[in-house]
């Protein structure tokens, strides 16, 4: 098999608190901002077959979150949920965003739940996509890179391409055939680095277990959708009907068919869900 060579980076950095972060940004300079956040271990490729769609409606920026993409992979940044939440609002300082709409799957959404619980302010609507929120278990070879000593050894030395592929097909995704090779090619060439998976291991030690974040999520007052798949087994389908009933102005919709990557899964559907509770009153 011919080698995966990492294309340029297709969009622009800028320098949050002394880290080079990577975005991309479309849309018209008129249109509400739309701000996106990846989960654990993805990237701006994330909203592949989104993006161009959603600019035709808003002024979009696709953030590679810190450690991840093509941004700074620094040892010295914790990964930690807040530390995160406040690079992305370091980075709205940065690219001169007041306040914006904000889309956040997976560890993104868990992300996009601080912002809107401590920056209450920047956040105009939240969509948060089967986001990290409370405890949950997580599969057996995501636990064992999450454990204290034996974590980082198993990250750096278990997790090799066969393990990410079996990962993103049949976990990440609830019918394999949905996974494309350039997005597991995309996914294991940014991690595989010494860089890449310290900081990997590193942010799947932040979402362990994050049972601090019930009183975050009381805290919210913006409107939010909240979008789940129907068969997600990562972050199981309970925690969103307690994730609805904790939001005060929330409205859950699940996607039938689905697994963890609605965004892929079921993109017309998700894409309408987005666009419409966005440009709703």
């Amino acid at each position: 098999m011919t080698e995966f060579v990492l294309p340029q980076a297709p969009g622009k950095h800028v320098i949050v608190s002394g880290q080079r972060i990577h975005y991309i940004e479309k849309g018209s300079k008129s249109a509400s901002p739309l701000i996106l956040l990846h989960g654990l271990m993805d990237s701006t490729s994330a909203w592949k077959e989104v993006f161009v769609d959603l600019s035709k409606k808003f002024h979009v920026f696709a953030l590679d979150l810190p450690g991840h993409g093509y941004s700074e992979k620094r040892s010295d940044f914790s990964m930690s949920l807040p530390d995160q939440a406040a690079m992305v609002s370091g980075f709205m300082d940065a690219v001169k965003i007041k306040s914006c709409n904000l889309l956040g799957h997976s560890m993104g959404g868990g992300i996009a739940i601080l912002m809107a619980s401590r920056y209450p302010k920047r956040i105009e609507k939240l969509v948060l996509v089967c986001p990290v929120c409370y405890p949950f278990r997580a599969p057996l070879k995501g636990k064992l890179g999450m454990l204290p000593h034996i974590g980082p050894l198993v990250v750096n030395y278990i997790y090799n391409r066969k393990l990410i592929t079996d990962y993103v097909m049949n976990e990440v995704y609830s019918d394999p055939a949905n996974a494309t090779q350039e997005e597991i090619d995309i996914m294991y060439a940014h991690f595989d680095t010494s860089e890449g998976r310290s900081a990997a291991q590193r942010a799947m030690v932040a979402i362990d277990n994050p049972v601090w974040m019930a009183e975050d999520i009381k805290k919210i007052k913006s409107a939010s959708l909240i979008i789940w798949g129907d068969r997600d087994i990562l972050i199981p389908i309970s925690l969103s009907y307690r994730l609805e009933a904790d939001i005060p102005d929330s409205k859950l919709h699940i996607i039938d068919r689905c697994g963890h990557m609605v965004i892929n899964e079921q993109t017309d559907e998700f894409r309408k869900l987005i666009v419409d509770f966005l440009k709703s009153k």
